[in-house]
């Protein structure tokens, strides 16, 4: 139980920074603030790197696929006899495009999701940290009955 401190729980997600407060433990006062993102400075940097370090390798990929296969030409055959020549690199780049937009669009669904749900738990959050406990008071009135027994003379 903490008593009259604040303590900073981490949860990483993919929504970014930012920080509210939690209830833990019994009593008024005690909470605990738990920040949406864990990563350091350092970390992110990290990240970064190997973020643009992937880019960088899948655009190598791409460009050396195209260089070794940018003359060949791939023959489609559409309806009423029509015939489309496209080059086969580029044909490749849009079916892959193609393929990767749904994921794209459940992904940016799932994240549009995820936030609605977390801003509507932080409105649920303040309301309940609104509405204040009223503080307990014992009342305790002697009776006139004696606590320890009296010493006889």
């Amino acid at each position: 139980m903490i008593k009259g401190r604040r303590l900073t729980l981490t949860h990483p997600t993919a929504f970014g920074g930012g920080a509210f407060p939690l209830p833990v433990g019994e009593g008024v006062g005690n909470s605990a603030t738990v920040r949406l993102s864990s990563r350091g400075n350092e970390e992110r940097k990290g990240m970064r790197f190997l973020k643009v370090l992937f880019w960088l390798l899948l655009g190598g990929l791409v460009a050396a696929f195209v260089i070794y296969n940018g003359d060949e030409r791939v023959d489609i055959r559409l309806w009423g006899g029509l015939v489309a020549d496209f080059s086969l690199p580029l044909l490749l780049i849009i079916v892959f495009l193609l393929g990767l937009l749904p994921a794209l669009i459940a992904y940016q669904t799932l994240r549009w999701r995820s936030r609605q749900r977390l801003a509507g738990l932080e409105r649920a959050l303040a309301d309940l940290r609104a509405v204040a406990p009223e503080p307990v008071t014992a009342s305790i009135t002697p009776t006139g009955l004696p606590l320890m027994a009296d010493p006889q003379p």
